[in-house]
């Protein structure tokens, strides 16, 4: 089984009928979930609290801000039922020595791919949250 610390980390949104998202990261076998930075060969994992009363899945779309670069982590949108703290499928890796701010957004008037990558995080719905990692020095 794989090692465990606790790292001091944060949590982006709250809870009780809010989106949230939080990322676990796996290093070298050890993981850590509340990470705050990464480092080459870190790999993530995103979890979300998606509120809704409804039975169907709902559309995410889960965005990577890296300096001014924009990535789509996943090929398509993940659908995802509502519930606290689900996760994404798959695990991914951060390149870059740069800040990155990772958001989840979720519903049914999700705005394009290319409209975000013209627009960055102002094509985004208000209800989008982020959280925050560093590289580590």
């Amino acid at each position: 089984a794989p090692a465990t610390d606790s790292g001091k980390g944060w949590y982006s949104g709250a809870k009780g009928g809010e989106l949230a998202i939080s990322a676990v990261r796996e290093r070298e076998g050890i993981i850590n979930h509340s990470p705050e930075t990464f480092k080459a060969g870190d790999r993530f994992r995103l979890y979300v609290s998606l509120p809704t009363d409804s039975d169907q899945p709902v559309e995410t779309e889960v965005v990577v801000f890296q300096g001014r670069e924009i990535h789509f982590p996943y090929a398509a949108r993940p659908k995802m039922y509502g519930g606290n703290m689900r996760p994404l499928p798959d695990a991914f890796q951060f390149t870059g020595a740069q800040s990155t701010q990772v958001c989840i957004a979720a519903g049914d008037n999700l705005p394009s791919r290319q409209r975000i990558l013209q627009l960055g995080k102002q094509a985004l719905p208000i209800s989008t949250v982020c959280i925050r990692l560093h590289p580590e020095k």
